[in-house]
């Protein structure tokens, strides 16, 4: 084999390996991220059905405006949880109510809802999952809101 093909291979080598380990880096970065700053998010949330639709109440008290939430519905007897994100913005001192699909049966489950907000680099991310606020469903009439 000649000099040359043999300098050739080995770029090309030396090049894969270079692309495979800062890509690895990358991701390994990405996950030593700093979890997003949620000591200003302070807020009530409720979910109500009116005839078929759920309605997600929400009242930011909090300095920081909330992109959405990561909606937890548990099966305790199973010891499942499913995750649904429900993405709807709700600036710092302000309230809203949206209608949203539930993905998932919440009969007989647990209800727990974590705000999702935007991190440094403006992408949007969950709280902490301990910061979780347990959600009662209220079934109400069409005039009335249930605020946990």
């Amino acid at each position: 084999m000649s000099p040359l093909i043999a300098t050739v291979i080995l770029i090309a080598i030396t090049a894969s390996l270079a692309v495979i380990i800062f890509s690895s880096g990358k991701r390994y970065i990405e996950q030593l991220s700093p979890l997003p700053d949620c000591s200003n998010v302070l807020f009530e949330a409720g979910i109500y059905k009116t005839q078929d639709n759920y309605v997600l109440e929400v009242n930011n008290k909090g300095n920081q405006k909330i992109r959405g939430f990561d909606l937890l519905i548990t099966d305790e007897e199973i010891g499942k949880t499913d995750l649904q994100a429900i993405f709807l913005d709700v600036q710092a001192g302000k309230s809203i109510s949206q209608n949203i699909i539930l993905e998932k049966s919440t009969s007989g489950k647990k209800l727990e809802i974590v705000p999702l907000v935007t991190d440094a680099a403006d992408k949007i991310v969950s709280c902490d999952f301990r910061l979780a606020q347990e959600i009662i469903l209220t079934e109400t009439s069409v005039n009335s809101y249930a605020l946990a």
